[in-house]
């Protein structure tokens, strides 16, 4: 037995080295132009073998012969089945990958296109579209497209920076692209040859991109996408996500039991031991719970990050797909809902007293379940050309089909959640746009394989507190509260520009003392029964009306103002001139404000930009 092993060993290298030398010959006269010379992916992703370990040699050879519909991979029916298995050997041959930061600084690739501003009316309202089959990237307000540009094979989720003047687009083969709205479309650098995901920190100064291949976490600066440090990772990252609260990211590995919290500031990792490796997660707008499955588990787990330990698990069939999932509020409960890879049912869960609900069946197996604090329903894909309906209270379930027998996939929002985007994920498809209350079709454009929408506040981490704030004030405090306007009590904005959100979770804790404290007689506010996290996320919303993002973003450089100690009410007495947030932060907390009228409209932008 022996021997005979032995004999096919020394029969079968050299028969493997000629068919990966001929195979090397052929690849680079036919895939190389593409694929590049050193099979790392260049207008076509990488051919190697851990992105083809999915793929056997039948499906491979199908592939070549025949291409890909709906995409640039063309066919090449010429080769013979012998030709194709020495292709097929030959990229299915283990290569070190290796790509570092010299690498990484020689991939930047320019725009040469036209560079032009865009003059949008409201900044949250902006969405990025990304239309796959023509390899291109719509920016969009309401139903206005203000440009496009190309950008091929994105994957991992469009990100913004945290004063919204920019965003950042991964593509599955390594690149990151930068977009500014004051000039457009700048270029993109390779940060790998494989990437999982990107995210910024909340300080603005990075991006960050976590890698498949080579594994590694690589922080650029924003400023130029240049390399700032990178960082080898024992294992595949399932997602990297920045917490709300913190300028810390969180990631989970695929293939290992560990989790990682990275401080963006220090640049350095703190790694925590876990039961089971994570394939998929999201983290609870209150940065305290990391919601879970695992490749191949039946199961659901949360994990509190403070306490370092799992504090909820729940057997079920089929692993959530929890990245795609959505969170809302109801009478006094948070939930959160998601898909089941290769299930036809949703699950829904309750939060914060964790439990699970309830399955339910949608027809057909999906991807993306999604909703708005001013939707009634969850909008859901089945895979089919329906659009499913279940209303967040009742969860009487209803269907629509937006383009009878064409694919509908994925929905996003506008930011106020009037208006739906969706999908028609098709050669020849198309963007439509429905009113998300009458349930009626707006506008639709032409699209080829239209697929993931990027709104601001729909997809920004930072929003979800207010988002949900939003829906407990519809709930709790819409009778005697309004926004931006005085009805039986102070507006929101009003509110905002007086307290801070801890004196507002203190009226809300006890509404009679806290006006005591503030040298009221007494309170005209009911105490309302409000949880700890109602509490905080309707605070977080009252917060939000301290200042307009969109005057933020366009109020420029900050004048040198005067500020006089307003207890004296007099321009006679001293003042202290002020020209940055550091000045201005000492100085208005020891009492001291704008006195004239000029100088007080100045404030305001310090104000926005400070506090």
């Amino acid at each position: 037995m022996k021997k005979l092993l032995l004999i096919c060993l020394i029969v079968s290298s050299p028969l493997l080295n000629a068919l990966e030398k001929k195979g090397k010959i052929l690849y680079e006269q036919n895939c190389a132009s593409c694929h590049h010379v050193e099979r790392i992916g260049f207008s076509a992703p990488p051919l190697l073998a851990e992105t083809l370990e999915k793929l056997n040699e039948e499906k491979l050879s199908k592939i070549i012969s025949n291409g890909l519909p709906n995409t640039l991979m063309q066919g090449f029916p010429s080769l013979t089945k012998e030709e194709l298995k020495e292709i097929i050997t030959y990229v299915k041959e283990p290569k070190k990958i290796s790509w570092g930061k010299s690498e990484i600084q020689k991939s930047f690739i320019k725009n040469k296109e036209k560079l032009e501003k865009i003059n949008y009316e409201k900044l949250l309202d902006l969405t990025a579209v990304v239309e796959r089959g023509n390899s291109s990237i719509w920016l969009m307000e309401k139903d206005k497209i203000y440009t496009k540009f190309q950008f091929a094979d994105v994957h991992g989720g469009i990100k913004y920076n945290r004063k919204y003047d920019k965003f950042f687009v991964p593509s599955r083969d390594g690149y990151v692209g930068k977009f500014e709205l004051n000039v457009g479309y700048r270029g993109k650098t390779r940060a790998c040859i494989n990437l999982r995901n990107i995210t910024v920190s909340n300080d603005d100064q990075y991006i960050v991109a976590s890698c498949l291949l080579p594994s590694q976490i690589v922080v650029m600066a924003q400023k130029d996408l240049s390399v700032k440090k990178i960082i080898p990772i024992e294992g595949k990252i399932s997602g990297l996500y920045t917490l709300i609260n913190e300028n810390k990211g969180v990631y989970t590995l695929r293939d290992k039991p560990e989790l990682g919290i990275f401080d963006f500031e220090k640049l350095k990792i703190e790694t925590v031991k876990l039961d089971e490796a994570i394939e998929d997660f999201f983290i609870d707008p209150l940065d305290k719970f990391l919601i879970s499955s695992s490749r191949g588990g039946e199961k659901t787990s949360v994990f509190d990050l403070e306490k370092r330990k799992i504090v909820f698990e729940h057997q079920i069939p089929g692993m959530p797909h929890l990245s795609s999932g959505t969170m809302w509020y109801d009478r006094g409960q948070f939930y959160f809902a998601s898909f089941h890879i290769k299930s036809n049912f949703i699950s829904i869960w309750r939060m914060y007293d964790w439990s699970f609900v309830k399955k339910i069946e949608v027809g057909g197996n999906g991807f993306f379940v999604r909703s708005h604090p001013s939707a009634q329903h969850l909008w859901i894909d089945n895979g089919s050309d329906e659009l499913v309906l279940i209303d967040k209270r009742t969860h009487d379930i209803s269907k629509i089909k937006p383009f009878p027998g064409k694919k509908f996939t994925h929905t996003e929002f506008s930011s106020d959640g009037k208006i739906a985007y969706l999908s028609i994920f098709e050669k020849e498809g198309s963007l439509v746009l429905y009113d998300t209350k009458e349930l009626k079709e707006i506008k639709r454009f032409d699209a080829s394989l239209p697929v993931g929408k990027y709104n601001i506040v729909n997809k920004e981490r930072e929003f979800l507190p207010r988002i949900l704030g939003q829906s407990v004030f519809m709930n709790k405090c819409w009778g005697c509260h309004h926004e931006e306007s005085a009805a039986f009590g102070p507006s929101f904005k009003s509110i905002a520009n007086k307290r801070s959100k801890g004196m507002i979770i203190a009226q809300l804790d006890d509404p009679k003392v806290n006006a005591i404290n503030l040298g009221y007689e007494n309170s005209t506010m009911p105490k309302i029964p409000l949880t700890e996290e109602e509490k905080i996320f309707l605070a977080e919303y009252v917060i939000s009306f301290k200042y307009d993002v969109d005057h933020k973003a366009k109020s420029g450089k900050l004048m040198a103002i005067k500020l006089y100690n307003m207890a004296e009410h007099s321009l006679e007495h001293p003042y202290r001139q002020v020209s940055n947030c550091k000045e201005y932060k000492t100085w208005s907390k020891l009492g001291f404000k704008a006195f004239t009228e000029e100088e007080k409209k100045e404030e305001l932008k310090y104000i926005e930009q400070c506090e």
